[in-house]
């Protein structure tokens, strides 16, 4: 009987293990195009931040321009250092995300920046790096597959 029991909590023990390590290697789903994608907005939010910095000099919109370029940058890191933590990659994901939320306000508010053409088209380009990098985490997390996007990106 005790051989038993032993061989149950055994077997409990591997199976617990074994979805402590799927959910491990979730950020490595799709780990090419997370890190892509990261890539891309590291990019665009250093550039978004540069020109609006130089335009707008120290202000709102240029500081939540530099959190989310810190915020991208150490998010891009992470994915190319293949992160084989899916939470911490969710974790860092949600930040970048509320950078990029407080910035979208900040962005709306800033009514000099809206006369810019240079800083209207770099806002676009950073919301497109934005939404791609949102659809790679979920494909990478939500079990899909995404496609390549050829070549690396270093």
């Amino acid at each position: 009987m005790n051989l038993l029991k032993s061989t149950v909590v055994i077997l409990a023990a591997f199976l617990s293990l074994n979805v402590l390590a799927n959910d491990w290697n979730l950020g490595c789903r799709n780990s090419h195009d997370i890190s892509w994608a990261a890539h891309d907005l590291d990019r665009a939010a250093q550039h978004f931040h540069r020109v609006v910095h130089r335009i707008s000099g120290y202000s709102h919109l240029s500081s939540d321009a530099h959190r989310l370029a810190s915020e991208a940058r150490h998010l891009h890191r992470l994915a190319d250092r293949g992160s084989r933590s899916c939470g911490h990659l969710r974790a860092d994901f949600a930040s970048v995300s509320n950078a990029f939320r407080h910035l979208r306000v900040e962005f709306r508010h800033a009514h000099d920046s809206h006369h810019n053409h240079h800083v209207i088209h770099d806002w676009r380009e950073l919301q497109m790096s934005f939404r791609q990098l949102r659809m790679a985490m979920r494909r990478g997390h939500g079990g899909g597959h995404g496609g390549g996007h050829g070549g690396g990106h270093h």
